[in-house]
């Protein structure tokens, strides 16, 4: 399967899951042997968007292809993946701002593969990637919007004016509101930046709740966390919220959307004032 088969099957569908033809009969066990593999997947989806770059051909297609190798790789080890909902954008014409938990770095190479069927994308990333040696030159390609962390204010302010930046140019903006990766989703910690960079430029907000336990969060690498291949990858696009609901409504659903799927997956989800 290509990537281009891959989108229009989404789009035609409104959802994926991995077929039960390609899937190996066992799973790779869990450990070590596992890591080391998918991360040196990992390593070389980085390596070959560097290469695209520097023959000027990592646009919008070279991405979607390079994270949809790193895609079939975590689906020859054994992962399911499963895309829900993404039959709620067939109605939007234009960009949207979504707004997803944040539990490891598989998401950020993961979940482009799918909403890149949907439009040219954007990602709220921390300013200091961008300084990586070999990373941060795709990294800049791809038009990201760098937060620096260091001061809530500023960011808001970058995340609101460069965000409505690049969807007035048709790129949808994917944010983590968690900032930091969570095992345990905790509602407190979700803020609202979606919801106020949507409003501001007048586009729908579509809450994607995620499952990506399929590789944790490591120990000395943070990036680089042991890989389980008999956990499956869950990703769950909720409905296109419009600016029409009142002030603080909007964030409300996209929090209890996530929480909803979570739970549904029997994923922990903190209670109002409970901590990790």
């Amino acid at each position: 399967m290509t990537v281009d088969q891959f989108h229009e099957g989404l789009r035609r569908e409104g959802q994926y899951e991995t077929p039960a033809a390609e899937r190996p009969a066992v799973p790779v066990r869990a450990g070590w042997r596992a890591t080391w593999r998918f991360s040196w997947r990992e390593v070389g989806t980085i390596w070959a968007a560097m290469r695209l770059n520097r023959r000027g051909l990592f646009d919008t297609a070279g991405w979607a292809r390079v994270v949809f190798d790193t895609w079939r790789e975590a689906e020859k080890m054994g992962a399911v993946i499963t895309v829900e909902g993404f039959d709620a954008l067939r109605d939007v014409r234009g960009p949207v701002v979504y707004a997803a938990n944040h539990m490891s770095m598989l998401e950020t190479l993961l979940l482009p593969a799918a909403l890149l069927a949907h439009s040219p994308l954007s990602i709220v990333l921390k300013r200091s990637l961008l300084s990586y040696p070999v990373f941060g030159a795709p990294l800049r390609r791809i038009q990201p919007i760098t937060v620096t962390r260091r001061s809530a204010r500023d960011d808001l302010r970058t995340v609101l004016e460069t965000g409505r930046l690049r969807l007035e140019a048709g790129r949808s903006v994917l944010l983590f509101p968690q900032a930091t990766r969570r095992s345990v989703f905790q509602a407190e910690q979700f803020n609202s930046m979606g919801d106020k960079l949507a409003r501001a430029a007048g586009v729908p907000l579509v809450p994607v709740a995620l499952k990506t336990d399929f590789q944790g969060i490591g120990r000395v690498l943070k990036d680089f966390g042991m890989v389980d291949p008999a956990r499956p990858i869950r990703f769950a696009l909720g409905p296109a919220l419009s600016d029409t609901l009142a002030k603080g409504e909007r964030h409300r659903r996209c929090v209890a959307f996530i929480e909803e799927r979570l739970r549904a997956w029997g994923m922990p989800v903190a209670a109002k004032g409970e901590t990790e």
